[in-house]
């Protein structure tokens, strides 16, 4: 390479210099996004340390009705969590370590654990309204809905808040990009610790009785007095309160993406029971087109924030080249989920079609992200110009888009596949 750049003079130079750049900055942005969307496949693991609660779904339907919620719950709140730490840690606002940092980042950790409380109840009061119209809930199992998302939502980020800020961390001192890193990474292990956590509390619940619902009600009670009075000085912080507000509507709102999604899904159950392999993949490909998605609006913030391109639409020409290039590596990785839900399916003794799966995964990393990455840059984008942090935004409603995006285009492509047969 040294010995092209001599002979080729002041021209070729540059010509030569930019190709190598650009090379440089391909292989860099692929390897990342590869790795990221790798961590995908341990998808497939949270829905069957789920499935040992499915004896409880027809005794208690609230078991079964409150997951989906959990899940999209914590999963919004750990992408406001990842989504901020990326930008900080590009501006400087957050250090990388543990110790010693910033009045933001600790501001940030109170804010997140103040979000859960918040969310928490207000996710719960909406779910137990919407079950019980649908004849899934009564009124004797408010306390079930109150208390079992919280009591989740909690233990989940006590053991995922520190594993999301040691990525972050980590990435960014070994020159890694967080905003590619971290959100797909922590993820699908938020998405395990979830599962586990709640396969927890409802046997916790259920082994007790109505013992446990007063040993949660007590703790939850002394968990949140002691948050408040922790968190009295933050009031004054900028990063406190814009995270507390505009972070705390947009997770309520987006709630409702894992409802929609339900229902679409509820479309296909006669597809489903006579090809189980689709449930396989399912939270994979929605867990990667949320990745794809929070790269893309992370990317976008920090471009934002560092005033490297402009707040208008127009603008995502000038990343375009990141897109095609986490898009490839998608779309790679895609294939690789339909090989592997295979193989799970063979280890666990369900009758699956490598065809089905491979064409689904393909189709569907093929499609999604084109819609997710102009979803995601608009998001940023307005949410920017209005005023309002982009970090607070972004990730939940691209999370909650992808949820719905998703299950309809699984619908489609299965019909599709099935029409076409």
């Amino acid at each position: 390479m040294t010995k092209s750049l001599v002979v080729c003079g002041g021209c070729g130079n540059n010509g030569a210099i930019r190709r190598y750049l650009i090379h440089e900055k391909f292989i860099k942005t692929f390897a990342q996004a590869s790795l990221a969307f790798a961590f995908s496949i341990g998808g497939m693991f949270s829905g069957r340390i789920v499935s040992s609660l499915s004896h409880l779904f027809i005794k208690f339907p609230w078991v079964i009705v409150l997951y989906p919620s959990v899940l999209t719950l914590r999963g919004d709140i750990g992408g406001v969590l990842s989504g901020k730490l990326s930008t900080m840690l590009h501006t400087g606002q957050v250090k990388p370590s543990f110790s010693g940092n910033t009045v933001d980042f600790y501001s940030l950790i109170k804010a997140i654990l103040m979000l859960i409380f918040i969310d928490s109840l207000g996710m719960s009061v909406f779910t137990l309204i919407i079950n019980f119209l649908a004849g899934y809930a009564s009124f004797q199992d408010v306390v079930y809905f109150l208390l079992i998302p919280l009591m989740t939502c909690l233990l989940a980020t006590f053991f995922s808040m520190p594993i999301t800020m040691a990525t972050a961390f980590a990435s960014f001192k070994r020159g890694l990009d967080p905003d590619i890193i971290v959100y797909p990474v922590i993820a699908i292990i938020s998405d395990v610790i979830v599962a586990l956590c709640y396969l927890f509390t409802i046997n916790f619940v259920i082994s007790l009785g109505s013992l446990s619902i007063r040993i949660l009600a007590i703790s939850l009670s002394l968990i949140f007095v002691f948050l408040f009075l922790l968190s009295r000085n933050d009031f004054s912080f900028d990063i406190y309160i814009s995270t507390l507000r505009e972070a705390s509507p947009t997770i309520l709102l987006t709630s409702l993406g894992g409802v929609l999604a339900g229902t679409v899904l509820a479309s296909l159950r006669y597809t489903l029971e006579l090809r189980p392999e689709i449930l396989v993949v399912y939270p994979v490909l929605l867990n990667a087109l949320g990745g794809f998605g929070s790269i893309i609006g992370s990317i976008t913030t920090t471009r934002l924030a560092l005033g490297y391109i402009s707040s208008s639409l127009s603008s995502i020409r000038y990343i375009l080249f990141e897109i095609l290039t986490i898009e490839l590596a998608s779309l790679l990785m895609h294939i690789v989920y339909g090989l592997s839900g295979f193989l799970l399916c063979l280890l666990t003794e369900i009758s699956a079609s490598l065809f089905i799966l491979v064409v689904l995964c393909m189709f569907f990393g093929l499609v999604g992200p084109m819609f997710m990455s102009l979803i995601s840059f608009s998001i940023g984008v307005i949410a920017f110009n209005r005023g309002w942090d982009p970090d607070n935004l972004v990730i939940p409603l691209v999370s909650s888009c992808a949820d719905i995006i998703g299950t309809i285009l699984v619908a489609l492509i299965v019909s599709v596949i099935y029409f076409s047969i």
